[in-house]
């Protein structure tokens, strides 16, 4: 990990563990985009593009300065045989998005695991977003899927179904992207996700940690302990989220 990777890490700390509260910024019209992360602008064929170190210095001064937030944070778990690889195109997705590939019995270990955190600052004054992203499987197996800190999990399963928690949220195929809309609430402490843009099937949940101050991060999971897949592929791409409604 690079020490501009480090010092973002530190900051999304600082917010996990309940950054002050700072005053809206004037000016600040809302919606606000605050992360804004695909993978255009990478080399196919290799890893994704680490942080900028002029970006991530920025938050160590003004945290609006560097909104909206194009890169993710933190990429760990990575191994010899858990990669994350930026494709032309993967399972389905034909925009370039990063694609984590496990070539192993992975049970029990992580990986790989990416970070997308919000800025502290930021985090600390939202009290409605909207977070929307891609995702496809190459496979019918049990895999990581999207974890929103403190929030909720939405994970893909080996029976072919999509589940916020231990709610089904529809069904997946190989090959086949799902389009995942959440709308968070930091003061009532609800989570409600869709797919597809069928949002009158949502599923609407309570935080899993609803004692938590703010959500500020979102981790994009190839396998977690109790996944089990000898050959999984799982894609990412579009990950944005926007601030709604601050405190």
């Amino acid at each position: 990990m690079s020490k501009y990777q480090r010092l973002l890490s530190l900051l999304s700390v600082s917010l996990l563990c309940g950054a002050s509260l700072a005053t809206l910024p004037d000016g600040v019209k809302l919606p606000l985009l605050l992360l804004d992360v695909n993978f255009n602008q990478d080399t196919p064929g290799q890893p994704p593009r680490l942080p900028g170190k002029a970006q991530i210095e920025a938050a160590g001064q003004d945290e609006w300065k560097m909104l909206p937030v194009r890169t993710y944070t933190t990429l760990e778990f990575v191994t010899r045989t858990r990669t994350a690889v930026v494709r032309k195109e993967a399972n389905g997705l034909i925009d370039q998005p990063v694609l984590f590939t496990v070539t192993e019995n992975a049970q029990p270990h992580w990986g790989p695991r990416m970070w997308l955190s919000i800025p502290p600052a930021v985090a600390a004054q939202g009290k409605r977003y909207h977070l929307s992203l891609d995702v496809a499987m190459a496979t019918i197996a049990k895999m990581g899927g999207v974890h929103l800190w403190d929030v909720a999990q939405i994970e893909f399963f080996e029976d072919g179904t999509v589940k916020l928690g231990q709610t089904e949220l529809g069904r997946y195929k190989p090959n086949t992207p799902v389009h995942i809309d959440a709308d968070i609430d930091a003061d009532a402490k609800t989570v409600a996700v869709y797919l597809d843009g069928k949002k009158e099937q949502t599923v609407t949940l309570p935080w899993s940690r609803p004692k938590a101050g703010n959500f500020g991060a979102i981790l994009l999971n190839g396998i977690l302990p109790g996944g089990h897949c000898y050959l999984g592929r799982i894609a990412f791409d579009n990950i944005r989220v926007t601030l709604e409604e601050a405190r």
